[in-house]
């Protein structure tokens, strides 16, 4: 085997040695990968959809509550018609 494996200034010239480290290096570099695909990107995913939805909550609800209020504003002078107000000075005999 080429490859040249030095850990603490010394060469790993055992040939299973050398198997068992790449092993071992490929396996953690495997899990990193697998940790970050599987539950780092998917919090991320949850996370982004959550604000989007509650931005859209927000505008939703703004948007029934401005058409109820102009909807009510609406029913009530249909309802209650034209009003006059009459101000009178009452005077004493």
């Amino acid at each position: 085997m080429s490859t040249h494996i030095i850990i603490n200034d010394r060469e790993i010239s055992h040939p299973l040695a050398k198997y068992a480290v790449i092993a071992v290096t490929v396996l953690a570099v495997g899990l990193v990968s697998a940790m970050l695909l599987f539950l780092v990107l998917p919090l991320i995913g949850i996370t982004i959809a959550t604000l989007f939805s509650f931005a859209l909550l927000v505008v939703v609800c703004v948007t029934v509550g401005l058409l109820a209020v102009g909807f009510g504003t609406g029913l009530l002078a249909i309802i209650l018609g034209p009003i006059d107000l009459l101000i009178r000075k009452i005077s004493h005999h």
